[in-house]
């Protein structure tokens, strides 16, 4: 029980960084594309 919820917690997080990441990654690709137009 404990390991599934490690695992599901885990899994979780990586979830969110990822997201945080791409939503980062889009915001600094529109910023580069409205400086550059």
């Amino acid at each position: 029980m404990t390991m599934t919820k490690a695992s599901l917690f885990k899994g979780l997080a990586f979830f969110v960084k990822f997201r945080q990441v791409a939503a980062d990654f889009n915001r600094r690709t529109n910023v580069h594309a409205h400086h550059s137009g």
